[in-house]
């Protein structure tokens, strides 16, 4: 394909940009520095500055539009923020003003709300998840999910996830004051120390952790696949994300210190490409939307805040990424018997470094 990625990055933050959002024509941000900044997509400006938070923004999530509750006649839109300082803060995204603030009496690492609801959840360093009624502030119910801090919070349909050091990933069935627990994934050998990223389409789940592999659980069967998602032998893979037609998960090599997004297909999780230049850092955040053409814009956080904006027809621009095509990471996906990370790896000794040669030949040039 002749389609390549156009990056620019967006300045203002003065620390590591923790999490990201696209809602419509808004990049919502949240960083270190205890900042939430929302901007413009189409031209890049910074709209609001949010402070509020006194410690570290770790988590955001966006009110989803609910039909049957009674609207305003401007269609007002709630954008959550969580901190290390323990609170929940609730922001009107289209105005920029603190609508409510939520202390949650432990640090707060993730955030979702739940679909057609105004429930919002929440995770804590201490594995607690907890419901919040946004309206009164109020909790509802509150479970200690996990024996360790929650690293994500994700929907699929109607169900929640979670993910934590430990013991894994949960799926919880929502009831209107509850979670009822459906499935655990400890049981299951296979992720390696710390999920950092969480996605799901239909009853697959996909993680990134602390290993090479992405990994795809069926919790309905309880089986589990690893499907390579590094060329080098050590690395992390901090985020994954279902978008509508493809699966986007980071990987960051240690060896050179660079970043990939790696691009699969949907339904069938089949590799396609991976964008990087030797300049992109280690990915920590990551959101998958659309510019106003219907080309893909994808948001990423981490040292910098960059958008990644799809240009189709070949390019001269050294500002446009080609994409490129790694054999090792086109294979098809092995079942995980054990811990042993480099499933397959004989096979692709050689291929494996021939590309990390190419790797490393392209970032002297």
């Amino acid at each position: 394909s002749n389609t390549g990625f156009a990056r620019r990055c967006l300045s203002g933050h003065h620390d590591i940009v923790t999490c990201v959002l696209l809602h419509e024509d808004r990049i919502v941000s949240g960083s270190r520095d205890t900042t939430v900044k929302v901007w413009d997509v189409t031209t890049d400006a910074e709209v609001y500055n949010l402070g509020g938070h006194t410690e570290g923004v770790t988590s955001l999530a966006i009110a989803p539009h609910n039909p049957s509750s009674p609207t305003d006649p401007q269609t007002v839109t709630l954008l959550a923020s969580g901190s290390t300082d323990s609170n929940v803060l609730i922001w009107c995204l289209n105005s920029g003003q603190l609508k409510r603030r939520i202390y949650t009496y432990s640090p707060v690492t993730a955030l979702i709300f739940l679909p057609l609801t105004d429930v919002l959840v929440s995770g804590s360093e201490g594995g607690k998840i907890e419901l919040w009624d946004i309206k009164s502030g109020s909790s509802r119910f509150s479970t200690r999910g996990h024996t360790e801090g929650v690293t994500v919070l994700e929907t699929q349909g109607a169900l929640l996830l979670s993910a934590a050091p430990g013991d894994g990933v949960c799926v919880w069935e929502p009831r209107p004051l509850s979670l009822r627990p459906l499935w655990r994934s400890e049981a299951i050998p296979g992720v390696s120390g710390r999920p950092r990223g969480l996605s799901a389409h239909r009853d697959s789940l996909y993680v990134g952790d602390d290993g090479v592999n992405l990994k795809v659980f069926n919790w309905r069967t309880g089986e589990m696949t690893k499907t390579p998602n590094h060329v080098g032998y050590w690395g992390v893979t901090d985020c994954v994300r279902v978008g509508d037609d493809v699966i986007v998960s980071t990987a960051f090599d240690f060896e050179s210190g660079r970043g990939f997004l790696n691009i699969r297909s949907l339904p069938d999780a089949a590799y396609l490409c991976t964008i990087s230049s030797p300049e992109t850092p280690r990915i920590l955040c990551l959101a998958l939307g659309r510019n106003s053409a219907g080309k893909h814009l994808w948001v990423t956080g981490g040292r910098t805040l960059t958008v990644w904006e799809e240009r189709p027809g070949p390019s001269t621009s050294s500002a446009v990424i080609s994409p490129s095509f790694y054999p090792s990471l086109d294979r098809t996906p092995v079942d995980s018997e054990s811990e042993t990370e480099s499933s397959g790896a004989e096979e692709g000794e050689t291929e494996r470094e021939s590309e990390r040669e190419n790797v490393r030949r392209r970032e002297r040039e």
